[in-house]
């Protein structure tokens, strides 16, 4: 078989289906490589392949070994150059010039991933006027990037008013953020705001989050965390934090839409047209886009292309997304639901993380005085297993039981 047509049938457009079948598309895409009569762009493309799929069953020494043979067959590849230095990320001495020659190559929006990783490891390296270049420069692509509106606050922070402009950005983006990802958004300004000791602001967008996900255990955390700290920094004779207001509301540009939004929109245009065929493809390049996603967004990401499977009755594809969402977070109360209804084969194991979540979720919204919230997860959690001692613990605490 020529290897155009193995990487047809193995890893397009769909990709593998699963861990065992990863390591055999890996196994076909290395031997690919070493097929005589390639050309050039070929082997770079199955080393691309190779690369890729060694970071999925998480060989990263292997993966280097892929991109730094691509990089031998075209040392200007921008694309070898950002996946081996998103592989060597702990070592941020060594993926700094790959890095950069990512960030000069790169076009439309892999560029932008390339500036964002950039500047994270300039930040880390402690060279913070580049690191703010680079993030500067990765919101000229897209100005509601929340991973790089943060880093700015943070990298400003000796700078308050700077810092704020850029922190409520930050915040009016995820207000502003489709809903499939909005809480992970505002969860994500929640961490930022703490960060910058505005607890007001802070526990503002832990609620927001809470609003929307009653019974997602970071939000609880978070809120949890603000409350405390906020707390503290009171008993401590603390100032509240100014963190000044300006007129960012009216200076703030139109963020534009997020890149994996507009390939959403594209899968549901597809779909309601009737052309299934596209709106795969789509779906396809969808979960592809997922692994440059900010880690914060992958798991809403994973969750929302499951969705689309399911819409698009490929309940295959749907059960993929749900186990890649799993291996991301394997203690979510939204990932052990997914799993529940996706893989019948796992409801055992399933459940018992069912039972431990929402037990787990019933027991902060105690703390936090949301007792029917509390209650109803409570009994939710003895449903999957009638011995968990905390689903009792709280039924036994709520005010109105006693």
């Amino acid at each position: 078989m020529a290897c155009a047509e193995i990487r047809a049938a193995v890893l397009l457009p769909n990709g593998p289906r699963s861990r065992d079948s990863t390591w055999s598309a890996l196994e076909i895409a290395e031997q690919c490589a070493n097929l005589p009569g390639l050309t050039p762009a070929e082997r770079l493309t199955v080393l691309g392949d190779a690369g890729h799929l060694r970071v999925k069953v998480g060989d990263y020494a292997g993966a280097e070994r892929a991109f730094r043979r691509a990089l031998e067959l075209k040392p200007s590849d921008a694309e070898s150059s950002l996946r081996l230095a998103q592989v060597l990320r702990e070592w941020p001495e060594e993926a700094l010039p790959h890095a950069r020659k990512a960030a000069a190559g790169a076009v439309e929006e892999r560029r932008r991933v390339a500036l964002r990783l950039l500047g994270a490891i300039q930040r880390d390296l402690g060279d913070d006027a580049g690191a703010r270049e680079s993030f500067a420069s990765a919101l000229a692509l897209h100005a509601g990037d929340l991973d790089a509106l943060w880093a700015m606050a943070g990298l400003l922070r000796d700078r308050p008013a700077e810092s704020s402009v850029h922190a409520l950005r930050a915040s009016q983006a995820a207000e502003a953020a489709p809903m499939w990802y909005r809480p992970a958004a505002l969860r994500l300004c929640a961490r930022g705001w703490l960060e910058l000791k505005n607890f007001p602001k802070a526990l503002a967008s832990a609620k927001s989050a809470l609003e929307l996900a009653p019974d997602n255990r970071d939000a609880l955390r978070l809120l949890l965390r603000a409350m405390r700290e906020r707390d503290r920094d009171k008993a401590a004779g603390g100032v509240p934090s100014s963190n000044e207001e300006t007129s960012a509301a009216e200076e703030t540009p139109a963020p534009g839409p997020d890149p994996l939004e507009q390939l959403r929109e594209s899968v549901e245009r597809k779909r309601r047209s009737g052309d299934r065929k596209g709106a795969a493809t789509l779906a396809d390049q969808f979960t592809a886009a997922i692994l440059d996603a900010p880690e914060w967004q992958q798991l809403s990401a994973y969750h929302e292309v499951a969705r689309l499977w399911l819409e698009l009755e490929d309940k295959a594809k749907a059960r993929l997304s749900a186990q890649w969402a799993q291996r991301l977070d394997w203690t979510s109360l939204e990932n052990a639901l997914l799993i529940y209804e996706l893989l019948p084969k796992s409801r055992d194991s399933s459940s018992s993380v069912l039972a431990r979540s929402y037990s787990a979720a019933a027991r902060e919204q105690m703390y936090l005085g949301y007792f029917e919230r509390a209650e109803t997860n409570a009994k939710r959690a003895l449903e999957f297993d009638p011995q968990d001692a905390g689903a009792r613990k709280v039924l036994d605490g709520i005010p109105s039981r006693r």
